[in-house]
């Protein structure tokens, strides 16, 4: 079950999206009759509105958002869509549904409604704003709506959408990724450049371990990152950057600052492991023998320390693996189910077929090539919808 929320400032404009008149009420289903039905319907919320098809609802909303002037976006909205492959919900269970959604949301004492949509999904709508002049932030509403989606997902036997609230994932929204970081991964079907340096740099961080600044260096020299550290020309600290090598449009290195790619590589809480003792350093060894001579001790200290080292990198590079596995296994998954990428993919199909028949249609003769006009097919085509269509805040 996916979530997408918006806010707007006239519930009038949601109200005319989901029960028409016009092109807007293009969505249908089929109600417990068995009949379809164009449009929207009320089917339960706090109004008493059940059954309504014509958005008389916005009116208690707008009554009730109006007692707080100051609020700017008093109305919020959520869609709430099942996958493609799950059942249809009656009725009754998106109400109920609906109601423990809001619930979780710590909506469910303000004007709200849902409104049947189509078999698949539903909205709900609700005025931040009671009669008395409470107003509801919603601050977390994004992160709140998710958990609530995996409560309900479970409890009528959905599919699991996938959401940014697992290990790997949450590991992922340390590093800040953005869009166009992660629209790239999808279309690759490789990590962010940054989830992976921030793998190596933590990797060699737990080598280092106890080492200071000049074995985390070494580690980072093996592992062929680079980095430049910011220190003051009075010689004090304050972290690194770290960087893959690679350059900008304009021949710059690019450089990603250890609270880009991941928050425990701070300088505040870097040097805290850094400077920890080594493991290295409390390997017990057995006590000197009377008859063993102080060089041949000593020389089996260092070599049961370097084993317990060798060991130790053995198991730090065993987990970097492990976890650039579970990484790329997190990407994966995004790219089978990304309803974006999958139409991304559908459209480049549909190019190659429209080039091949044109290649076909407009043969070129020997020694002469025909110009073809240069169209950005490769791109896809987004349509952005305007506040003035549905009063709402994208």
């Amino acid at each position: 079950m996916i979530a997408k929320i918006t806010r707007g400032t006239r519930a009038g404009d949601i109200a005319a999206y989901l029960h028409g008149p016009g092109k807007t009420a293009m969505h249908t289903y089929r109600d417990r009759d068995g009949a379809e039905q164009v449009g929207g319907i009320v089917i339960g919320g706090t109004l008493a509105m059940r059954g309504d098809t014509t958005g008389r609802w916005a009116a208690e909303l707008r009554e009730a958002a109006a007692s707080r002037p100051d609020i700017t976006k008093p109305i919020w909205q959520v869609s709430l869509r099942c996958a493609p492959e799950d059942r249809a919900l009656t009725d009754a269970e998106w109400r109920d549904a609906a109601t423990v959604f809001m619930t979780r949301m710590g909506l469910e004492d303000r004007p709200w409604v849902v409104v049947r949509h189509a078999d698949d999904h539903v909205h709900l709508v609700a005025s931040r704003v009671t009669d008395t002049g409470q107003v509801w932030h919603g601050r977390q509403d994004y992160r709140q709506a998710q958990t609530a989606c995996a409560e309900l997902e479970e409890a009528y036997g959905l599919q699991a959408a996938p959401r940014e609230t697992t290990r790997v994932s949450r590991r992922a929204a340390d590093h800040q990724i953005t869009r166009g970081e992660r629209h790239q991964a999808l279309r690759t079907h490789l990590p962010p450049e940054r989830v992976e340096l921030a793998t190596v740099v933590r990797a060699c961080a737990a080598r280092a371990v106890g080492g200071g600044t000049d074995a985390f260096e070494a580690e980072l020299e093996k592992a062929g990152v680079e980095f430049q550290a910011n220190r003051a020309t009075t010689g004090r600290m304050s972290g690194y950057k770290f960087g893959t090598g690679r350059v900008d449009e304009v021949g710059q290195p690019v450089w990603f600052k250890a609270s880009q790619l991941d928050k425990t590589l701070a300088w505040s809480k870097l040097s805290q492991v850094l400077d920890a003792p080594s493991p290295s350093q409390r390997v017990q060894v057995p006590e000197k023998g009377l008859l063993e001579s102080k060089a041949k001790y000593q020389a089996r200290v260092a070599d049961a320390q370097t084993e317990a080292t060798q060991r130790r990198h053995q198991q730090i590079g065993q987990a970097q693996r492990v976890e650039m596995g579970e990484v790329a296994s997190w990407w994966a998954k995004r790219n089978e189910t990304d309803p974006r990428l999958i139409a991304y993919q559908q459209q480049l199909l549909e190019v190659s077929r429209i080039r091949q028949m044109m290649a076909r249609e407009r043969p070129v003769s020997p020694g002469r090539a025909t110009p073809v006009p240069h169209q950005d097919y490769g791109r896809p085509h987004v349509s952005r919808h305007s506040d003035k269509d549905t009063g709402l805040e994208r």
